[in-house]
Protein backbone atom coordinates (compact mmCIF):
# COMPACT_ATOMS: atom_id res chain seq x y z
CA UNK A 1 0.00 0.00 0.00
CA UNK A 2 1.24 3.05 -0.83
CA UNK A 3 0.52 7.01 -1.82
CA UNK A 4 0.33 8.30 -5.59
CA UNK A 5 0.45 11.74 -5.60
CA UNK A 6 -0.49 13.46 -8.60
CA UNK A 7 -0.19 12.44 -12.00
CA UNK A 8 2.86 12.88 -14.96
CA UNK A 9 3.88 16.01 -12.98
CA UNK A 10 4.40 18.36 -16.58
CA UNK A 11 3.40 15.88 -19.25
CA UNK A 12 1.85 18.29 -21.52
CA UNK A 13 2.69 21.67 -20.57
CA UNK A 14 5.70 21.65 -18.47
CA UNK A 15 6.62 25.33 -18.84
CA UNK A 16 4.90 28.99 -17.42
CA UNK A 17 5.65 31.74 -18.89
CA UNK A 18 3.38 33.99 -16.84
CA UNK A 19 3.42 37.02 -14.54
CA UNK A 20 3.23 34.09 -11.44
CA UNK A 21 6.08 32.43 -12.84
CA UNK A 22 8.65 35.24 -14.07
CA UNK A 23 8.07 36.68 -9.89
CA UNK A 24 8.51 32.73 -8.87
CA UNK A 25 11.62 32.93 -11.45
CA UNK A 26 12.62 35.68 -9.56
CA UNK A 27 12.80 34.32 -6.09
CA UNK A 28 15.02 30.87 -7.56
CA UNK A 29 17.22 33.33 -9.44
CA UNK A 30 17.85 35.53 -5.82
CA UNK A 31 18.14 32.24 -3.98
CA UNK A 32 20.77 31.18 -6.49
CA UNK A 33 22.80 33.94 -6.96
CA UNK A 34 22.21 36.23 -3.79
CA UNK A 35 22.60 39.43 -6.05
CA UNK A 36 22.23 40.57 -9.52
CA UNK A 37 25.51 41.47 -10.07
CA UNK A 38 26.73 37.93 -9.54
CA UNK A 39 23.67 36.97 -11.57
CA UNK A 40 25.24 39.26 -14.30
CA UNK A 41 28.57 37.81 -14.26
CA UNK A 42 27.47 34.04 -14.64
CA UNK A 43 25.23 34.98 -17.15
CA UNK A 44 27.53 37.05 -18.95
CA UNK A 45 25.00 39.68 -19.61
CA UNK A 46 27.32 42.25 -20.84
CA UNK A 47 26.99 40.27 -24.03
CA UNK A 48 24.83 42.29 -26.27
CA UNK A 49 24.47 44.82 -23.40
CA UNK A 50 22.00 42.35 -21.43
CA UNK A 51 23.23 43.64 -18.13
CA UNK A 52 20.42 43.47 -15.27
CA UNK A 53 19.89 46.80 -12.95
CA UNK A 54 17.99 44.32 -10.46
CA UNK A 55 16.01 40.83 -10.34
CA UNK A 56 12.53 42.81 -11.55
CA UNK A 57 14.12 43.71 -14.60
CA UNK A 58 14.04 39.02 -15.40
CA UNK A 59 11.04 37.81 -17.11
CA UNK A 60 10.87 33.86 -18.61
CA UNK A 61 12.65 33.28 -22.04
CA UNK A 62 9.14 34.30 -23.78
CA UNK A 63 9.23 34.74 -27.42
CA UNK A 64 11.64 37.15 -28.64
CA UNK A 65 13.40 38.11 -31.96
CA UNK A 66 16.44 36.39 -31.72
CA UNK A 67 18.39 34.14 -29.35
CA UNK A 68 18.30 34.37 -25.42
CA UNK A 69 20.78 34.20 -22.91
CA UNK A 70 22.30 30.43 -23.09
CA UNK A 71 22.85 31.14 -19.33
CA UNK A 72 19.08 32.22 -18.41
CA UNK A 73 17.73 29.19 -20.44
CA UNK A 74 19.49 26.56 -18.69
CA UNK A 75 18.39 28.21 -15.35
CA UNK A 76 14.63 28.37 -16.49
CA UNK A 77 14.94 24.55 -17.13
CA UNK A 78 16.55 24.09 -13.94
CA UNK A 79 13.89 26.77 -12.18
CA UNK A 80 10.88 24.51 -13.81
CA UNK A 81 12.15 21.54 -12.37
CA UNK A 82 12.38 22.56 -9.02
CA UNK A 83 9.15 24.44 -9.07
CA UNK A 84 7.42 21.28 -10.07
CA UNK A 85 9.24 19.53 -7.02
CA UNK A 86 8.52 21.72 -4.91
CA UNK A 87 4.91 21.30 -5.69
CA UNK A 88 4.98 17.65 -5.33
CA UNK A 89 6.88 17.87 -1.80
CA UNK A 90 3.91 20.23 -0.75
CA UNK A 91 1.29 17.95 -1.46
CA UNK A 92 3.09 15.00 -0.47
CA UNK A 93 3.74 16.93 3.37
CA UNK A 94 -0.17 17.53 3.74
CA UNK A 95 -0.45 14.13 3.12
CA UNK A 96 2.37 12.98 5.81
CA UNK A 97 0.84 15.82 8.13
CA UNK A 98 -2.51 14.05 7.98
CA UNK A 99 -1.22 10.96 9.60
CA UNK A 100 0.03 9.02 6.42
CA UNK A 101 2.60 6.38 7.05
CA UNK A 102 2.47 4.84 3.76
CA UNK A 103 5.82 4.81 1.15
CA UNK A 104 4.93 7.80 -1.19
CA UNK A 105 5.62 8.40 -4.94
CA UNK A 106 4.62 9.67 -8.21
CA UNK A 107 4.62 8.39 -11.93
CA UNK A 108 7.91 9.57 -13.61
CA UNK A 109 8.16 9.48 -17.34
CA UNK A 110 11.16 7.78 -18.22
CA UNK A 111 13.69 9.98 -19.17
CA UNK A 112 11.64 13.25 -19.57
CA UNK A 113 13.57 16.32 -20.11
CA UNK A 114 11.45 18.97 -18.28
CA UNK A 115 12.47 16.98 -15.14
CA UNK A 116 15.36 16.51 -13.42
CA UNK A 117 14.63 13.24 -11.94
CA UNK A 118 17.88 12.95 -10.15
CA UNK A 119 16.70 15.87 -7.68
CA UNK A 120 13.04 13.91 -7.89
CA UNK A 121 14.32 10.54 -6.87
CA UNK A 122 15.31 12.03 -3.82
CA UNK A 123 11.81 12.93 -2.69
CA UNK A 124 9.80 9.82 -3.36
CA UNK A 125 9.98 6.81 -1.08
CA UNK A 126 10.37 4.64 -3.99
CA UNK A 127 11.16 5.14 -7.92
CA UNK A 128 7.71 4.74 -10.27
CA UNK A 129 7.10 5.02 -13.92
CA UNK A 130 5.25 5.05 -16.89
CA UNK A 131 5.95 3.31 -20.36
CA UNK A 132 4.58 2.57 -23.19
CA UNK A 133 6.70 0.99 -25.53
CA UNK A 134 5.33 1.35 -29.28
CA UNK A 135 4.15 -1.87 -30.85
CA UNK A 136 4.76 -0.83 -34.44
CA UNK A 137 8.49 -0.11 -33.64
CA UNK A 138 10.65 -3.91 -33.44
CA UNK A 139 13.34 -1.83 -31.85
CA UNK A 140 10.83 -0.08 -29.12
CA UNK A 141 11.77 -3.04 -26.33
CA UNK A 142 15.58 -0.83 -26.10
CA UNK A 143 13.87 2.08 -25.54
CA UNK A 144 12.15 0.40 -22.53
CA UNK A 145 15.36 -1.46 -21.32
CA UNK A 146 16.57 1.73 -21.09
CA UNK A 147 14.08 3.43 -18.98
CA UNK A 148 13.96 0.34 -16.97
CA UNK A 149 17.79 0.82 -16.24
CA UNK A 150 16.71 4.12 -15.24
CA UNK A 151 14.40 3.86 -12.89
CA UNK A 152 16.79 1.12 -11.24
CA UNK A 153 19.54 3.67 -10.91
CA UNK A 154 17.65 6.57 -9.93
CA UNK A 155 17.27 5.23 -6.35
CA UNK A 156 20.31 2.48 -6.38
CA UNK A 157 19.72 -0.40 -3.67
CA UNK A 158 16.17 -0.26 -3.88
CA UNK A 159 13.12 -1.86 -6.01
CA UNK A 160 10.74 0.31 -8.69
CA UNK A 161 7.45 0.10 -9.76
CA UNK A 162 5.90 -0.16 -13.50
CA UNK A 163 3.17 2.12 -12.54
CA UNK A 164 1.84 2.25 -16.10
CA UNK A 165 1.33 0.44 -19.19
CA UNK A 166 -1.00 -0.44 -22.26
CA UNK A 167 -2.28 -4.05 -22.24
CA UNK A 168 -2.40 -3.38 -26.24
CA UNK A 169 -2.55 -0.42 -28.05
CA UNK A 170 -2.48 3.30 -26.45
CA UNK A 171 -5.23 5.91 -28.20
CA UNK A 172 -3.00 9.09 -29.00
CA UNK A 173 -0.46 7.82 -31.65
CA UNK A 174 -1.06 8.35 -35.35
CA UNK A 175 -1.57 4.54 -35.80
CA UNK A 176 -2.19 2.54 -32.68
CA UNK A 177 -0.58 -0.71 -33.28
CA UNK A 178 -2.08 -3.50 -30.51
CA UNK A 179 0.62 -5.93 -29.06
CA UNK A 180 1.48 -8.57 -30.36
CA UNK A 181 0.52 -12.10 -28.56
CA UNK A 182 2.64 -12.70 -25.58
CA UNK A 183 4.24 -8.82 -26.01
CA UNK A 184 2.75 -7.52 -23.19
CA UNK A 185 3.92 -10.08 -20.62
CA UNK A 186 7.79 -10.49 -22.49
CA UNK A 187 7.74 -6.39 -21.43
CA UNK A 188 6.67 -6.78 -17.92
CA UNK A 189 8.71 -9.35 -17.25
CA UNK A 190 11.90 -7.09 -18.85
CA UNK A 191 10.93 -4.68 -16.35
CA UNK A 192 11.37 -7.40 -13.64
CA UNK A 193 14.46 -8.41 -14.77
CA UNK A 194 15.52 -5.21 -14.31
CA UNK A 195 14.43 -4.42 -10.79
CA UNK A 196 11.05 -4.28 -11.00
CA UNK A 197 8.60 -5.20 -7.53
CA UNK A 198 5.46 -4.08 -9.44
CA UNK A 199 3.84 -4.28 -13.31
CA UNK A 200 0.34 -2.25 -13.11
CA UNK A 201 -1.18 -0.87 -16.00
CA UNK A 202 -3.54 2.36 -16.93
CA UNK A 203 -6.25 1.18 -17.10
CA UNK A 204 -8.34 -1.12 -15.22
CA UNK A 205 -11.60 -0.96 -17.33
CA UNK A 206 -11.54 0.46 -20.82
CA UNK A 207 -13.51 3.69 -20.86
CA UNK A 208 -16.70 4.20 -22.43
CA UNK A 209 -16.75 7.76 -22.92
CA UNK A 210 -13.70 10.81 -22.60
CA UNK A 211 -10.70 10.73 -24.59
CA UNK A 212 -9.00 7.89 -23.74
CA UNK A 213 -11.76 5.55 -24.63
CA UNK A 214 -10.05 4.01 -27.42
CA UNK A 215 -7.12 3.17 -24.86
CA UNK A 216 -6.52 -0.55 -23.97
CA UNK A 217 -7.38 -1.64 -20.52
CA UNK A 218 -6.91 -4.53 -18.17
CA UNK A 219 -10.66 -5.40 -18.57
CA UNK A 220 -11.35 -4.56 -22.79
CA UNK A 221 -14.80 -2.58 -23.97
CA UNK A 222 -14.88 -6.13 -25.55
CA UNK A 223 -15.10 -8.36 -22.35
CA UNK A 224 -13.81 -10.96 -21.23
CA UNK A 225 -13.12 -13.21 -24.51
CA UNK A 226 -10.95 -11.29 -25.86
CA UNK A 227 -7.40 -12.33 -25.82
CA UNK A 228 -6.07 -8.88 -23.88
CA UNK A 229 -8.09 -10.15 -20.91
CA UNK A 230 -6.56 -13.54 -21.14
CA UNK A 231 -3.13 -12.22 -21.47
CA UNK A 232 -3.55 -10.27 -18.11
CA UNK A 233 -4.98 -12.98 -16.39
CA UNK A 234 -2.22 -15.70 -17.23
CA UNK A 235 0.23 -12.24 -16.36
CA UNK A 236 -1.28 -12.31 -13.50
CA UNK A 237 -0.85 -16.06 -12.36
CA UNK A 238 2.80 -16.46 -13.60
CA UNK A 239 3.77 -12.72 -11.58
CA UNK A 240 2.22 -14.92 -8.49
CA UNK A 241 4.37 -17.51 -9.24
CA UNK A 242 7.79 -15.95 -8.97
CA UNK A 243 9.80 -16.31 -6.14
CA UNK A 244 11.11 -13.52 -3.98
CA UNK A 245 13.48 -11.29 -6.10
CA UNK A 246 15.98 -9.03 -4.79
CA UNK A 247 19.21 -7.52 -4.56
CA UNK A 248 22.68 -8.60 -3.55
CA UNK A 249 23.96 -9.51 -0.41
CA UNK A 250 25.77 -6.22 -0.31
CA UNK A 251 23.08 -3.97 -0.33
CA UNK A 252 23.19 -3.18 -4.20
CA UNK A 253 20.36 -3.38 -6.71
CA UNK A 254 21.81 -6.72 -7.73
CA UNK A 255 21.95 -5.64 -11.35
CA UNK A 256 25.86 -6.98 -11.66
CA UNK A 257 26.47 -3.87 -13.64
CA UNK A 258 30.24 -2.87 -14.24
CA UNK A 259 29.57 -0.43 -17.10
CA UNK A 260 27.86 3.17 -16.29
CA UNK A 261 26.43 5.70 -18.63
CA UNK A 262 26.31 9.28 -17.86
CA UNK A 263 23.00 11.04 -17.76
CA UNK A 264 22.68 14.73 -16.70
CA UNK A 265 19.49 16.38 -16.95
CA UNK A 266 21.94 19.88 -16.64
CA UNK A 267 23.49 18.89 -19.53
CA UNK A 268 20.80 17.55 -21.59
CA UNK A 269 19.15 21.07 -21.38
CA UNK A 270 22.61 22.74 -22.61
CA UNK A 271 23.47 20.67 -24.55
CA UNK A 272 20.10 21.34 -27.02
CA UNK A 273 20.44 24.97 -26.56
CA UNK A 274 20.50 27.28 -29.57
CA UNK A 275 23.89 28.07 -31.31
CA UNK A 276 25.86 25.63 -31.36
CA UNK A 277 28.10 24.19 -34.16
CA UNK A 278 25.51 20.88 -34.55
CA UNK A 279 22.33 20.20 -33.18
CA UNK A 280 22.45 17.09 -31.22
CA UNK A 281 19.36 14.90 -29.81
CA UNK A 282 21.23 14.26 -26.38
CA UNK A 283 18.31 11.12 -25.33
CA UNK A 284 18.73 9.46 -29.01
CA UNK A 285 22.38 9.69 -28.56
CA UNK A 286 22.49 8.55 -24.86
CA UNK A 287 20.20 5.51 -26.38
CA UNK A 288 21.87 4.37 -28.79
CA UNK A 289 25.23 4.11 -26.77
CA UNK A 290 22.75 1.69 -24.46
CA UNK A 291 21.16 0.28 -27.21
CA UNK A 292 25.00 -1.06 -28.28
CA UNK A 293 25.69 -2.49 -25.05
CA UNK A 294 22.17 -3.87 -24.64
CA UNK A 295 22.53 -6.00 -28.01
CA UNK A 296 25.98 -7.12 -26.48
CA UNK A 297 24.03 -8.73 -23.58
CA UNK A 298 25.80 -5.96 -20.82
CA UNK A 299 24.40 -4.41 -18.07
CA UNK A 300 24.43 -0.66 -17.73
CA UNK A 301 23.69 1.31 -15.12
CA UNK A 302 22.80 5.11 -15.21
CA UNK A 303 24.81 7.56 -13.29
CA UNK A 304 24.72 11.14 -12.58
CA UNK A 305 28.70 12.29 -13.07
CA UNK A 306 29.10 13.05 -9.43
CA UNK A 307 27.95 9.79 -8.53
CA UNK A 308 30.25 6.79 -6.76
CA UNK A 309 31.43 4.98 -9.42
CA UNK A 310 34.21 3.25 -7.88
CA UNK A 311 31.79 0.22 -8.26
CA UNK A 312 32.40 0.05 -12.16
CA UNK A 313 34.84 -1.19 -14.75
CA UNK A 314 34.14 1.06 -17.57
CA UNK A 315 32.11 4.93 -17.54
CA UNK A 316 31.22 6.77 -20.85
CA UNK A 317 30.63 10.15 -20.44
CA UNK A 318 28.42 10.57 -23.53
CA UNK A 319 28.54 14.09 -25.32
CA UNK A 320 28.25 15.85 -21.68
CA UNK A 321 28.92 19.50 -23.47
CA UNK A 322 28.42 20.90 -19.60
CA UNK A 323 30.79 19.26 -17.53
CA UNK A 324 30.49 20.84 -13.87
CA UNK A 325 33.88 20.99 -11.82
CA UNK A 326 32.78 18.13 -9.30
CA UNK A 327 31.43 16.23 -11.66
CA UNK A 328 35.11 16.14 -13.61
CA UNK A 329 36.78 15.86 -10.42
CA UNK A 330 34.53 12.84 -9.56
CA UNK A 331 35.46 11.19 -13.31
CA UNK A 332 39.05 12.35 -12.66
CA UNK A 333 39.56 10.55 -9.02
CA UNK A 334 37.81 7.13 -11.29
CA UNK A 335 40.63 6.90 -13.52
CA UNK A 336 43.52 7.70 -11.25
CA UNK A 337 41.41 4.56 -8.95
CA UNK A 338 42.11 2.67 -11.85
CA UNK A 339 38.74 3.09 -14.14
CA UNK A 340 38.09 3.43 -17.63
CA UNK A 341 36.49 6.26 -18.99
CA UNK A 342 35.56 6.88 -22.37
CA UNK A 343 34.98 10.44 -23.42
CA UNK A 344 32.82 11.14 -26.65
CA UNK A 345 33.52 13.84 -28.86
CA UNK A 346 31.26 17.46 -27.32
CA UNK A 347 31.70 16.86 -24.02
CA UNK A 348 33.42 19.00 -21.06
CA UNK A 349 33.32 22.41 -22.89
CA UNK A 350 31.34 24.42 -20.38
CA UNK A 351 31.01 24.55 -16.73
CA UNK A 352 27.84 24.68 -14.82
CA UNK A 353 26.84 28.44 -16.18
CA UNK A 354 27.45 27.20 -20.05
CA UNK A 355 30.19 29.23 -19.77
CA UNK A 356 33.74 28.15 -21.73
CA UNK A 357 36.00 27.65 -19.20
CA UNK A 358 39.93 29.65 -19.13
CA UNK A 359 42.07 27.62 -20.91
CA UNK A 360 40.75 26.23 -24.26
CA UNK A 361 37.98 23.19 -24.06
CA UNK A 362 38.50 19.42 -22.36
CA UNK A 363 39.44 22.41 -18.99
CA UNK A 364 38.04 19.61 -16.58
CA UNK A 365 39.51 16.55 -17.74
CA UNK A 366 42.58 17.65 -19.22
CA UNK A 367 44.97 16.14 -16.74
CA UNK A 368 42.97 12.25 -17.23
CA UNK A 369 42.67 13.03 -21.38
CA UNK A 370 46.17 14.79 -22.37
CA UNK A 371 44.13 16.47 -25.16
CA UNK A 372 41.78 19.10 -26.16
CA UNK A 373 39.59 20.45 -29.02
CA UNK A 374 40.61 23.27 -31.54
CA UNK A 375 37.81 22.88 -34.00
CA UNK A 376 34.62 20.88 -33.36
CA UNK A 377 34.33 20.42 -37.14
CA UNK A 378 30.29 20.13 -37.75
CA UNK A 379 29.74 17.98 -40.57
CA UNK A 380 26.82 19.20 -42.59
CA UNK A 381 27.07 16.11 -44.94
CA UNK A 382 28.78 13.36 -45.49
CA UNK A 383 30.03 11.18 -42.53
CA UNK A 384 34.14 10.68 -42.14
CA UNK A 385 35.92 7.09 -42.08
CA UNK A 386 38.04 6.34 -38.59
CA UNK A 387 40.82 3.40 -38.54
CA UNK A 388 41.19 2.65 -35.10
CA UNK A 389 42.11 -0.11 -32.58
CA UNK A 390 37.92 -0.65 -31.83
CA UNK A 391 38.00 -1.30 -35.96
CA UNK A 392 36.61 0.55 -38.87
CA UNK A 393 34.16 3.22 -38.08
CA UNK A 394 31.84 6.03 -39.73
CA UNK A 395 31.85 9.21 -38.00
CA UNK A 396 29.06 11.40 -38.10
CA UNK A 397 27.70 15.01 -37.10
CA UNK A 398 31.53 15.93 -36.05
CA UNK A 399 35.44 15.44 -36.76
CA UNK A 400 36.59 17.51 -34.24
CA UNK A 401 40.62 18.25 -34.34
CA UNK A 402 42.56 17.53 -31.19
CA UNK A 403 45.38 18.80 -30.29
CA UNK A 404 47.65 16.67 -27.95
CA UNK A 405 48.88 18.34 -24.98
CA UNK A 406 51.82 16.29 -23.58
CA UNK A 407 55.40 15.75 -24.97
CA UNK A 408 55.58 11.95 -26.47
CA UNK A 409 58.35 11.50 -23.69
CA UNK A 410 56.12 12.14 -20.85
CA UNK A 411 55.32 9.75 -18.26
CA UNK A 412 51.87 9.63 -19.42
CA UNK A 413 51.69 9.75 -22.78
CA UNK A 414 49.13 10.51 -25.31
CA UNK A 415 49.10 7.27 -27.52
CA UNK A 416 46.94 7.83 -30.82
CA UNK A 417 44.46 4.55 -31.27
CA UNK A 418 42.70 6.11 -34.34
CA UNK A 419 42.99 8.68 -36.90
CA UNK A 420 40.10 10.45 -39.46
CA UNK A 421 40.54 8.19 -42.62
CA UNK A 422 38.79 10.92 -45.16
CA UNK A 423 37.15 14.40 -44.65
CA UNK A 424 38.91 17.42 -43.50
CA UNK A 425 40.43 16.19 -40.47
CA UNK A 426 42.52 13.26 -42.82
CA UNK A 427 45.15 11.52 -40.99
CA UNK A 428 44.36 13.68 -37.07
CA UNK A 429 43.77 11.93 -33.97
CA UNK A 430 40.30 10.81 -33.62
CA UNK A 431 41.07 8.20 -30.68
CA UNK A 432 43.37 8.62 -28.03
CA UNK A 433 44.04 7.27 -24.53
CA UNK A 434 46.04 8.09 -22.00
CA UNK A 435 46.90 6.19 -18.45
CA UNK A 436 47.06 7.63 -14.91
CA UNK A 437 47.88 4.81 -12.86
CA UNK A 438 46.06 1.62 -13.47
CA UNK A 439 43.18 3.49 -15.25
CA UNK A 440 43.03 4.96 -18.70
CA UNK A 441 40.40 7.46 -20.16
CA UNK A 442 39.77 7.52 -24.45
CA UNK A 443 38.69 10.35 -26.05
CA UNK A 444 36.84 9.90 -29.37
CA UNK A 445 36.26 12.80 -31.15
CA UNK A 446 33.68 12.06 -33.43
CA UNK A 447 29.75 10.46 -33.04
CA UNK A 448 29.84 7.04 -34.80
CA UNK A 449 27.04 5.34 -36.87
CA UNK A 450 25.22 2.69 -34.62
CA UNK A 451 27.70 -0.30 -36.19
CA UNK A 452 30.44 1.98 -34.72
CA UNK A 453 28.83 2.58 -31.26
CA UNK A 454 28.78 -1.49 -31.25
CA UNK A 455 32.42 -1.65 -32.19
CA UNK A 456 33.84 1.20 -29.84
CA UNK A 457 31.34 -0.44 -26.98
CA UNK A 458 32.61 -4.21 -27.71
CA UNK A 459 36.18 -3.05 -28.04
CA UNK A 460 35.67 -0.68 -24.75
CA UNK A 461 34.11 -3.48 -22.87
CA UNK A 462 36.95 -6.12 -23.57
CA UNK A 463 39.71 -3.27 -22.39
CA UNK A 464 37.51 -3.18 -19.37
CA UNK A 465 37.30 -6.93 -18.78
CA UNK A 466 33.45 -6.45 -18.93
CA UNK A 467 31.85 -9.67 -20.05
CA UNK A 468 28.05 -10.49 -20.85
CA UNK A 469 25.34 -11.79 -19.01
CA UNK A 470 25.08 -14.56 -21.61
CA UNK A 471 26.27 -15.00 -25.56
CA UNK A 472 22.96 -14.12 -27.05
CA UNK A 473 21.73 -16.03 -29.90
CA UNK A 474 19.56 -13.40 -31.59
CA UNK A 475 19.44 -9.41 -31.48
CA UNK A 476 15.68 -10.02 -30.17
CA UNK A 477 17.38 -11.79 -26.86
CA UNK A 478 18.00 -9.55 -24.18
CA UNK A 479 18.89 -11.12 -20.66
CA UNK A 480 19.43 -8.94 -17.09
CA UNK A 481 20.50 -10.06 -13.88
CA UNK A 482 18.88 -9.46 -10.20
CA UNK A 483 21.06 -10.72 -7.83
CA UNK A 484 21.19 -14.61 -8.31
CA UNK A 485 18.49 -14.75 -11.36
CA UNK A 486 19.02 -13.99 -14.84
CA UNK A 487 15.85 -12.54 -17.14
CA UNK A 488 16.23 -13.77 -20.42
CA UNK A 489 13.05 -12.70 -22.99
CA UNK A 490 12.39 -13.27 -26.66
CA UNK A 491 11.30 -10.23 -28.28
CA UNK A 492 11.42 -11.52 -31.65
CA UNK A 493 9.02 -13.25 -34.08
CA UNK A 494 10.93 -16.65 -34.21
CA UNK A 495 12.23 -19.35 -31.62
CA UNK A 496 15.24 -19.24 -30.08
CA UNK A 497 17.16 -21.67 -28.36
CA UNK A 498 19.47 -19.83 -25.44
CA UNK A 499 23.11 -21.33 -24.66
CA UNK A 500 22.75 -20.67 -20.28
CA UNK A 501 26.31 -21.07 -20.30
CA UNK A 502 26.24 -23.11 -17.38
CA UNK A 503 23.45 -25.52 -15.45
CA UNK A 504 21.03 -23.29 -13.82
CA UNK A 505 17.51 -24.02 -12.28
CA UNK A 506 14.09 -22.83 -13.55
CA UNK A 507 13.33 -19.80 -10.67
CA UNK A 508 9.89 -21.09 -11.14
CA UNK A 509 9.69 -24.83 -11.45
CA UNK A 510 13.26 -25.43 -10.04
CA UNK A 511 14.18 -27.60 -12.82
CA UNK A 512 17.81 -27.80 -14.12
CA UNK A 513 18.31 -25.96 -17.32
CA UNK A 514 21.56 -25.81 -19.31
CA UNK A 515 19.62 -23.71 -22.15
CA UNK A 516 16.52 -23.05 -22.64
CA UNK A 517 14.05 -22.34 -26.10
CA UNK A 518 11.67 -19.28 -25.70
CA UNK A 519 9.41 -19.18 -28.43
CA UNK A 520 8.45 -15.50 -30.02
CA UNK A 521 7.99 -12.65 -26.71
CA UNK A 522 8.40 -15.84 -24.02
CA UNK A 523 10.95 -15.40 -21.48
CA UNK A 524 12.69 -17.74 -18.97
CA UNK A 525 13.80 -16.47 -15.08
CA UNK A 526 16.89 -18.39 -14.27
CA UNK A 527 18.71 -19.00 -10.97
CA UNK A 528 22.46 -19.66 -11.27
CA UNK A 529 25.57 -19.42 -9.19
CA UNK A 530 26.65 -15.67 -9.59
CA UNK A 531 29.83 -15.53 -11.65
CA UNK A 532 30.50 -11.62 -11.88
CA UNK A 533 29.58 -11.17 -15.46
CA UNK A 534 27.08 -8.24 -16.48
Amino acid sequence: MLWHVNNEYACHLPYDYSDDAAAAFRVWLRRRYGDVEELNRRWGTAFWSQRYGSFEEIVPPRKAPYSHNPAGLLDFRRFTSDALLELYVMERDIIRAAGATQPVTTNFMGAFRPLDYWRWAAEVDVVSDDNYADPADPESFRGAAFARDLMRSLKPGRPWLLMEQATSAVSWRPANAPKAPGQMAALSLQAVGRGADAVLFFQWRQSRRGSEKFHSAMLPQAGTGTRTWREVVDLGQALGALPALGGDAAGGDGSGASVALVLDWENWWAVENPDHPVVLDLLALVQRWHAAFHRQGITVDIVHPTADLSGYSLVVLAHSYLLADTGARGLSAYVAGGGRLLVTAFSDVVDEDDAFREGGFQVGLRDVLGVTVLEFGALPGDPVRVESDAGALVGELLAEELAILVAPDDPRPVRVLGRFASGRAVGQPALTARSTGAGTAWYLATIPDDAGMAAVTAWAAAEAGVRPVLDLPSPWVEASVRGDVVTVVNHGSEAVEVDLGAVGTDAVTGAALGSVRLEPFAWALVRRPGDGTA
